[in-house]
Parts: C-alpha cells; sequence; structure tokens
C-alpha cells in the first residue's frame, strides 16, 4: 500500500539468511522507476501510483499510451453475463 514502510535490510539479511549487499541493490531499479523511496535513517517506503497521462485523439491506442509510460498494459474481465438484447438497446445502437 502507498506509504507502507518496508522490511529493512537487516531484517531481511536475518530472516532470510542472505547477504545485505545485494538486497540493498534490488531497491535502486524500484526506486528509479518512482515505485518506493527511501529516507535515509528512516527506511523505505512503498511509493503512491503515478497517474499516466491518457490523452484522448481519433486514433488513441490504450497498448501505446500504456507502454510508453513504463507499464505493461493487461486487462481483467470484471463481468459477463449471456443476456438478449431488448428492442431498446438494439435500436439505441443503431
Amino acid at each position: 500500500m502507498p506509504g507502507e514502510k518496508l522490511p529493512g535490510e537487516t531484517e531481511i539479511a536475518e530472516t532470510y539468511r542472505v547477504n545485505r549487499q545485494p538486497y540493498a541493490a534490488r531497491w535502486r531499479p524500484l526506486a528509479e522507476r518512482g515505485l518506493v523511496r527511501a529516507e535515509r535513517g528512516s527506511g523505505t517506503y512503498v511509493e503512491a501510483t503515478r497517474r499516466i497521462a491518457y490523452p484522448l485523439r481519433s486514433r488513441t491506442r490504450f497498448s501505446e499510451i500504456v507502454g510508453a509510460g513504463g507499464h505493461e498494459p493487461r486487462g481483467q474481465l470484471i463481468d459477463a453475463s449471456d443476456d438478449l438484447a431488448t428492442r431498446e438497446l438494439h435500436a439505441s445502437s443503431v
């Protein structure tokens, strides 16, 4: 969640019995992308999600806009049903 403090390097190293240095290097790419922020003496925190500029044009392409923002475009089906269209619905789409 945005603002959430992540476990410290020492805590992760002790929990998973790994060297602290490789773990510390893993945060850099995340910080460069603006996903986490490190505060000296305080810890590393999850950043708020950045908004993507989404200009509407005659040929707007979701995948191009999202991809240009450094994200992977994807979709998720939320709901589906098999219903017959009513006469009113059909007339409004013509």
